[in-house]
């Protein structure tokens, strides 16, 4: 007697019964595509899609690299790497192979920030490349910023503010090299704080004024510039953190406002409106006989 399977036949004798089962089961068994969803912080999730005539997938057995055997098609929280999918028939014992990648995730590349102090180019970029399969080389990392920066390394410092874009090179044993880019901001941080403390009155000794304050953040380098309003005439006048040089007439009522720059750093104090007046100097009395 013939039986016919597609376009194929074979006479059912005992002696090649064995034979033409191995080479059926051979070539109707096939992983067709697997399909990789986006890659999150778990892993991605796995879906083969078998090609299988005959009897029902019910009977196929799943496993990736060579781990624990499951009747389910699916994978979960599959980390980026290189992978070796299996397929057993259960009925005959014959498994079909694949390889597949899960590529590395955009959100797998983090970063802690540092942003830039008054010095302007402080900035750091602390690269983290997180949740990958340990036949995962990352390559290179390549960095591209702000007023033509450039940097061939991992983690990047000493830098003005401004965007940095990575780009990681990775590959999976001898396979080609992928790449993922990712664009990281380091902003500028002004820490600058300036107060006049609060009075209503200030003498002034001289030509020199002074003033109690409260300065705080920026760097070493500092420089004090003092706002002088009276009336709708206002001067700018250099000084020190709590004193400067008066205008010509130093009593009368007065805005005063203190600038402070520091490195890149600007930051002014609230106005302080302070009546201001001439402290009179007395001689000693000398008591002479």
């Amino acid at each position: 007697k013939t039986q016919y399977w597609g376009n194929y036949y074979w006479e059912k004798y005992p002696r090649w019964d064995y034979i033409n089962i191995e080479w059926h089961i051979h070539d109707i068994v096939k992983i067709g595509n697997i399909a990789v969803s986006s890659s999150g912080p778990d892993g991605a999730t796995i879906k083969v899609n078998m090609t299988k005539f005959g009897s029902g997938e019910e009977n196929l057995e799943y496993s990736v690299d060579n781990g624990v055997s499951q009747h389910s098609n699916t994978f979960s929280n599959i980390s980026p790497g290189e992978y070796q999918l299996k397929v057993r028939d259960q009925l005959t014992g014959y498994s079909v192979h694949k390889s597949f990648i899960v590529e590395i995730p955009n959100s797998a590349i983090t970063a802690e920030i540092t942003d830039s102090d008054c010095s302007g180019e402080s900035g750091i970029i602390d690269l983290s490349i997180d949740n990958i399969n340990s036949n995962t080389e990352i390559k290179s990392c390549s960095w591209t910023g702000s007023n033509g920066y450039t940097n061939n390394v991992q983690d990047i410092f000493h830098l003005k503010p401004g965007e940095y874009t990575v780009t990681v090179e990775y590959g999976y044993g001898s396979n080609s090299i992928a790449s993922i880019s990712k664009t990281f901001k380091v902003k500028q941080k002004n820490n600058l704080d300036v107060k006049i403390l609060e009075t209503e009155s200030a003498a002034c000794e001289g030509d020199i004024i002074e003033l109690a304050t409260d300065i705080n953040g920026g760097i070493d380098d500092k420089k004090y510039t003092w706002i002088i309003t009276e009336g709708s005439e206002t001067q700018n006048i250099q000084g020190n953190p709590t004193s400067f040089r008066a205008p010509v007439d130093c009593a009368g009522n007065k805005e005063v406002r203190l600038k402070v720059q520091s490195g890149v750093c600007k930051k002014k104090s609230k106005a302080l409106n302070i009546s201001i007046h001439k402290k009179i100097r007395t001689k000693p009395i000398s008591h002479k006989r």
